[in-house]
């Protein structure tokens, strides 16, 4: 049975799925329209805007497929024992975790969320889709002010965590802004995580994996990526 989350309490988990759905709900609740909450059995869903991430693969899969439809959506992230379970298409991204950066860079964590749009929209490296201006601005100044989120600028480079909880950090933003190729976006990658402080992920593709390597993430598993 498929319920509406009311109440939540956040667990010591590390995993990226898991990190992001909490995170969300530090920052907005459960029930809000643009972010809700669902429950069935162990596993979570949090649909966002219009996409969905599932943390835990506790469902019964027919129950399941008929409830994202209902709801619709335009993506899903999740485990890979989840999507099997789904059966829907999906391709495959890894997750790398990093405890400890190698950076000392002297970075900008307060940076203007205006600003860090900026530098993102020069292009990312591929593992987020930005949104409106004033809607990601909106969002991220929201998600920093009740702590779940925080943006990094170094030389022009750009790092955003925007999934932040106790025991881990999701990276999603990543932009070697103005200018690339200057070894300065592995060092403000870097500093980033030494400031969070916690098991810190981020999910990329098969060519990203020398460059998140060369700051000392690990691959430790792979995500699943739905589209429609």
């Amino acid at each position: 049975m498929i319920k509406l989350v009311s109440r939540f309490n956040e667990e010591p988990i590390i995993d990226p799925n898991y990190i992001k759905i909490a995170a969300s709900i530090k920052a907005y609740g459960t029930l809000k329209p643009f972010c809700t909450v669902w429950q069935t059995g162990s596993t979570l869903i949090c649909k966002i805007d219009s996409h969905v991430t599932i943390y835990g693969d506790d469902f019964d899969a027919d129950e399941l497929k008929n409830f994202l439809s209902a709801i619709g959506m335009s993506g899903i992230s999740c485990s890979l024992s989840a999507a099997k379970k789904l059966g829907f298409p999906y391709k495959k991204v890894n997750v790398l975790e990093c405890k400890k950066g190698v950076s000392a860079a002297t970075v900008d964590f307060s940076p203007s969320c205006d600003r860090v749009y900026e530098l993102l929209n020069m292009g990312t490296d591929g593992d987020i889709v930005l949104p409106d201006r004033m809607a990601f601005i909106a969002d991220l100044s929201h998600r920093i002010r009740h702590e779940t989120a925080l943006a990094a600028t170094y030389k022009g480079t750009v790092c955003v965590a925007p999934y932040i909880i106790k025991s881990g950090a999701l990276i999603c933003g990543v932009c070697a802004g103005e200018n690339r190729g200057g070894g300065f976006t592995g060092l403000c990658v870097s500093a980033l995580v030494n400031r969070l402080a916690r098991p810190t992920f981020v999910l990329c593709s098969d060519e990203l994996l020398p460059f998140y390597k060369k700051y000392m993430f690990e691959k430790v598993g792979e995500n699943a990526e739905i589209e429609f």
